[in-house]
């Protein structure tokens, strides 16, 4: 089956945290350049929806593992969406580092 590459996959691909590594999945993407594209995508759709999207993209990945709270993400976002992204994977790979053993 052939993906096709609509805005809202590509979105979707983005905004997914594990591509720049967390847990035992490595980098796709330099964290710089994951955290940029999502800039990119805080200043033009907002940073509710983007924020949303990575901790969605996230419990796909993790569904047993906790989410953080989005709103302190999504607030701060709006004022500083660089150092929030740094933040908010910070704290994803803090909660996947909880788990003793992957089996992939």
């Amino acid at each position: 089956m052939k993906t096709r590459w609509t805005p809202e996959v590509l979105k979707e691909m983005l905004t997914n945290p594990v591509y720049a590594g967390i847990g035992p999945y490595p980098a796709f993407i330099e964290e710089r350049e994951w955290v940029e594209a999502n800039v990119r995508l805080i200043e033009e759709e907002g940073a509710e929806p983007i924020i949303e999207s990575i901790l969605a993209r996230f419990q796909e990945v993790f569904p047993l593992l906790p989410l953080p709270d989005a709103e302190p993400y999504i607030r701060d976002a709006n004022v500083s969406p660089s150092a929030t992204l740094h933040r908010l994977l910070a704290a994803l790979r803090a909660i996947v580092d909880t788990v003793d053993e992957w089996i992939i």
